[in-house]
């Protein structure tokens, strides 16, 4: 290394003692010294052609290796052709250079050899050679130099450098050299598309803009047009203001604008689509127009109250600005009945004590801001005996499409969970639900309801603001008194078997859009003949049809909506992602490797679905036949292909292939399974996903599916699970953190916890525990099978139902069950909210003692929610029960301190019934802070959850 560096060293004088062209040699338009002075020797290959040309002409080793040495003519005029060929090689070779010099002055050079490989006329790169030949062969001896043949030194040949891919793709030929390929200097980046989820010309500001960027990238005609280059596509976008200043930038072919991220305005978004070769470039501009609607205020009070009781009204603002303020007002229409002090409030809550007078008083909310004010108004008549209070927090239901409307808006297929009504009243009562007149089943203040079952509003009656309501309506009314009951379109009944004189009721109402229809269209790209198409070769059109219209310039409340296309493999339960671009009308996307595909084809079902918002308004199905000609050369060039991705989309596209090639159905096939093997040999699928599928990144549902899917497939036969599930977990963090996460994914979630090691597995578990009551209806429970790493279930509840909730693992036979003072015990929760409780069983501790051994068996986590938070549980004087499985051995529980990583007792003891185990604990954490996501891995901290873990004393 020391002689490396001292030759360093010299170059660099040497430079400065020879710098300038020879007086006798040509000059040239270029500002580079490309094949001489600019050569960089901190290349590897660079550094080569020149120690290699320096022994050739018996010369010294600076830059110049002058002076030479006694050699002839013909020697010298060797040894340079000899060097341009070597440079050439170094400079289509620094594609893969990490070193920013190589790479710029590879960049360079390659530039002016694709100008002349394209036509054979242009002089750039040989008038280049002949000036820096000139000027270094003179340098060594002008004498000799001057009988140089320098047409024959930089007769630069096409073919010698560089393949000419004259063979057929794919093959791993091409694909694995691409950057000394000599076809590669031919290939053309096409013109840019981009696609929205929204109306890029009127954007709100609390909206969430996704535009995707692709091209086409390829030879356009003659040798290897027939292999694509997309996957090795580059794409950088810039986002700047009016005033051209850049504001926002990003990487991949997905721009993603985060909600509330831009003000209003107008914004220009360029997106850069780079080749192979930094010539090879394609741009595009979208405009982008963010808007300010104006808010809108909701008010809700319950329609009847009591000067016995408290009561509260809610206010939610549409479309809110930063800069406002609101005020609480008044109005008594009784005479000599004065409104309550309202001195108790929020800008979302008024508090109203109880003694206030009885009356009827009309309360306006008004909400402010620079531009104008909007208020809403409420009545509530007080009567001075006890009467039941019925309260609906203002705002939305949770789960619509209805983006920054103000209405609770469903799809027609859509579950609706109608929750967050407060009942107050001293004195018991039932309930009964009717929706339409019919009675359903509830549960306690809380409702699940098909929209198919209620009042559609169509897409044209949407646009003209024409809409249908749905109310619904929870009465509390005596049992003696039934005239006051009031039946709307959903009406919850609660009557009171003491106090026979009195009724209250609170509203919401709901609007449902009418369903869509949709086609699907498959042919082969460019033949519409055609009955089949080659995996990796061939590509597919899909053209799907939708009624009534939808884009998104008619997307109905601001909605996101994305058209995805989906592959079924064969025996596959669910749909994979497959990834295509528009043309036209049309999506494109090349033909996936099928599972077990043969040369005679497989008939392969192929899916598009349309979100709104993200729930599917639209899908439809078609089938085409896919043949694999070369399973082995195929595989080859997809594990050749991942050195280039750097796509989030292609990561996806190109993993979907791997499984495609070495799936555990494949593993029959010998071809298949060493492609398994070789893939699995490496670290290629798992560089490839953790450079690409990175923090920020937004997965669409079918490609988290795909994704989650795929990765527990490569997992199963990893030579080496340890250390394949540590790279793969921020991998699947992303995968739960996108706006698409669904019941599907967290499925498929499971399933490759399923693969992983139980460190890994646990950390990915534990994650996933924050983030899956999200996707559960308020009073139902979801359960997850985690394979041979254990089991979870979730419940979704109001704060007033959790009190007494038992949430049962059936798979694990763990059960836990909440005090029915918990609402009580535990400050900070509100009874009409919406809370999770989640209990994941691990068959296999990813934790260890606290000197550092592993805990042997497995823990039972169990954890309170509120949105993807986690709920502080500690102090209670009741406590909770955690009935461990049947056969758990032992006689002690203890919990697992996360902040010291010591397993303690206190506030948990052990109480067997019926021959189990039941852990009785006071707390759940009283421990860390923050989030399971923003914790160092190899921490592995589970943030404010506890572990219980089962040992014997």
């Amino acid at each position: 290394m020391a002689s490396f560096h001292y030759l360093l060293a010299a170059a660099v004088l040497a430079v400065a003692v020879f710098g300038g062209q020879s007086a006798m040699c040509p000059t040239y338009g270029v500002n580079e010294s490309l094949f001489f002075y600019d050569m960089p020797l901190s290349c590897t290959a660079s550094f080569d052609c020149w120690t290699e040309f320096c022994y050739a002409v018996n010369g010294t080793l600076t830059p110049t290796c002058t002076p030479f040495g006694n050699v002839s003519v013909a020697t010298i005029q060797q040894a340079a052709a000899r060097r341009v060929t070597c440079a050439l090689s170094a400079a289509l070779a620094s594609v893969s250079s990490t070193d920013a010099t190589c790479k710029k002055w590879g960049q360079s050079l390659t530039a002016l050899y694709a100008a002349y490989y394209a036509d054979q006329t242009s002089t750039n790169v040989t008038d280049a050679c002949t000036a820096d030949m000139c000027t270094l062969l003179t340098a060594g001896n002008a004498t000799l130099a001057s009988q140089v043949n320098f047409t024959s030194v930089c007769a630069i040949n096409v073919t010698a450098v560089g393949s000419p891919c004259t063979y057929s793709c794919p093959d791993s030929t091409c694909a694995a050299n691409l950057g000394s390929c000599g076809c590669t200097a031919n290939a053309v980046v096409g013109t840019v598309d981009t696609n929205a989820n929204l109306n890029v010309n009127s954007l709100l500001l609390s909206s969430t803009l996704q535009v995707v960027a692709s091209a086409s990238y390829g030879v356009l005609s003659g040798t290897c047009s027939n292999f694509s280059f997309t996957s090795s596509l580059k794409y950088v976008w810039s986002v700047t203001n009016s005033s051209g200043a850049v504001v926002l930038t990003a990487n991949g072919s997905t721009l993603n604008v985060p909600a509330n991220t831009l003000q209003a305005g107008n914004y220009t978004a360029t997106v850069t689509a780079t080749g192979l070769l930094s010539t090879q470039v394609s741009t595009k501009a979208v405009t982008l127009t963010y808007i300010v609607l104006d808010p809108v205020v909701t008010l809700s009070a319950p329609e009847k109250a009591t000067t016995v009781r408290s009561y509260t009204l809610t206010a939610a603002v549409a479309n809110p600005v930063s800069a406002s303020s609101y005020n609480w007002s008044c109005v008594s229409q009784t005479v000599n009945a004065s409104c309550p002090a309202l001195n108790i409030s929020t800008s979302a809550l008024l508090f109203v004590s109880a003694g206030s007078a009885a009356g009827t008083f009309v309360y306006t909310y008004t909400y402010t801001t620079s531009k104008n004010s909007v208020s809403a108004s409420v009545t509530v008549v007080v009567v001075s005996t006890d009467i039941p209070v019925v309260t609906f927090t203002a705002g939305k239901l949770s789960g619509g499409i209805g983006g920054a409307s103000q209405y609770s808006v469903f799809y027609k297929t859509q579950v609706i969970a109608v929750s967050g009504f407060t009942v107050a009243f001293g004195s018991a009562y039932t309930r009964s639900w009717k929706v339409n007149g019919v009675s359903v089943n509830g549960t306690a203040d809380s409702l699940t309801v098909n929209a198919s079952s209620l009042s559609a509003t169509s897409l044209s009656a949407v646009t003209s603001g024409d809409y249908v309501f749905n109310t619904i309506t929870l009465t509390v009314t005596s049992s003696l008194n039934a005239n006051d009951y009031v039946f709307n379109t959903i009406t919850l009944t609660v009557t009171s078997s003491l106090n026979a004189n009195v009724s209250a009721s609170a509203n919401v109402s709901v609007i449902v859009l009418d369903a869509f229809t949709s086609t699907l269209t498959v042919s082969k790209l460019g033949d519409n003949a055609a009955t089949s198409a080659a995996s990796l070769t061939d590509s597919l059109s899909f053209t799907a049809t939708l009624t009534p219209a939808l884009t998104t310039s008619n997307a109905p409340f601001g909605g996101a909506l994305t058209t995805a296309i989906v592959v079924y493999q064969p025996g596959a339960t669910t749909a994979t992602s497959l990834y295509t671009t528009a043309s036209g009308s049309a999506q494109v996307g090349v033909a996936p490797i099928i599972v077990n595909g043969t040369a005679a084809g497989t008939t392969v079902t192929f899916g598009v679905q349309v979100t709104l918002a993200g729930v599917v308004v639209a899908s439809a199905n078609s089938t085409f036949i896919v043949t694999l000609a070369n399973l082995t050369a195929a595989a080859s060039a997809v594990a050749a292909s991942l050195d280039v991705i750097s796509d989030p989309n292609e990561a996806v596209a190109a993993l979907g292939n791997i499984g495609g090639c070495g799936c555990p159905w494949q593993h029959r096939r010998t071809a298949g399974l060493r492609l398994w093997l070789s893939l699995n040999a490496c670290d290629c699928w798992r560089d490839m996903l953790t450079t690409t599928i990175v923090t920020g990144v937004q997965l669409s549902a079918t490609q988290a599916l795909s994704v989650a899917t795929n990765v527990a497939a490569l997992l199963s036969l990893s030579a080496n699970k340890t250390d394949a599930s540590a790279q793969v977990v921020n991998v699947m963090f992303v995968v739960m953190t996108g706006t698409s996460f669904n019941l599907d994914v967290a499925s498929a979630v499971g399933g490759t916890i399923g693969q992983m090691d139980a460190q890994s597995g646990g950390a990915v578990a534990t994650q996933l525990a924050l983030v899956i009551c999200a996707q559960v209806l308020v009073g139902q429970t979801a359960s997850l099978d985690l394979g041979v790493a254990g089991s979870m279930t979730a419940a979704s509840s109001t704060g007033a139902a959790l009190a007494g909730l038992a949430v049962s693992d059936a798979a694990s036979g763990v059960t836990v069950t909440l005090p029915s003072t918990f609402l009580l015990e535990l400050s900070g929760l509100s009874a009409d909210a919406t809370y999770g409780a989640v209990t994941l069983a691990l068959a296999v501790s990813p934790f260890s003692a606290d000197n550092g051994t592993p805990i042997v068996g497995g823990v039972v986590q169990q954890s309170i929610t509120s949105g993807t938070n986690t709920v502080a549980v500690t102090g209670l004087t009741t406590a909770i029960v955690i009935r461990m499985p049947a056969g758990s051995s032992g006689t002690s529980c203890v919990y697992r301190n996360e902040t010291t990583n010591e397993w303690l007792t206190d506030g948990v003891e052990a109480v067997v019934v019926g021959g189990v185990v039941e852990c009785h604990t006071l707390h759940l954490t009283a421990f860390a802070t923050g989030s399971a996501t923003a914790v160092a891995l190899s921490v592995l901290v589970v943030a404010l959850a506890v572990m219980l873990q089962l040992i014997a004393v």
